[in-house]
């Protein structure tokens, strides 16, 4: 691949830039609304959906949020990279499971010192895997997509960036990304 410069790099919330915790003590209603959890399209629904499977008021549903949240924690090998990315690229966070889980995120870690955007795909009603989730996100950053480098750890969504025409990666390592940014392991 010939190097090509990039304005906004893309990386996903869970799987890249969170991990789940070293901490985290298995749960498994949190393990179960996880799992359904993370290629989410229709999240007022969704949640309606487990307010009612689990039987719980609205407190309640306050707290499993919380508590799914507190899941993951920051990937020290992503954050160790931010600084430098931020300073040659905008930053983009994409979120392909609950909206609700993004305010605690940054408020904990802070993630928007780094990102200029966060999107959930559940705000447009889409998966990640859906090529008009990179459409949008790059006309929300006003670039084309063609500017937009996309990590991604899943195949679908991996495919449907590089469908939209963004250049995409296939997380493997933190290490590789920076490779692939370089452009001596891309694969767009």
């Amino acid at each position: 691949m010939t190097r090509r410069d990039f304005a906004v790099v893309v990386l996903p919330s869970t799987g890249v830039t969170f991990v789940p915790s070293p901490l985290y003590l298995q749960d498994e209603v949190i393990e179960e609304v996880d799992a359904a959890a993370h290629s989410l399209a229709d999240e007022p629904r969704f949640w309606s959906r487990v307010r009612r499977h689990f039987d719980l008021d609205a407190d309640a549903l306050t707290t499993l949020q919380e508590q799914l949240a507190l899941k993951y924690c920051r990937n020290l090998n992503v954050w160790a990279r931010l600084p430098q990315l931020h300073t040659r690229f905008r930053l983009a966070l994409l979120h392909g499971g609950p909206a609700v889980l993004l305010p605690y995120w940054c408020e904990r870690y802070g993630y928007d010192r780094y990102f200029e955007r966060a999107l959930a795909t559940a705000d447009l009603y889409l998966t990640p895997a859906a090529p008009d989730v990179y459409r949008e996100l790059a006309e929300s950053m006003d670039v084309p997509a063609a500017a937009c480098f996309v990590v991604h750890d899943e195949l679908g969504p991996y495919e449907a960036a590089r469908e939209a025409g963004c250049a995409a990666y296939r997380w493997g390592s933190a290490f590789g990304l920076m490779q692939a940014l370089e452009g001596s392991a891309a694969n767009a």
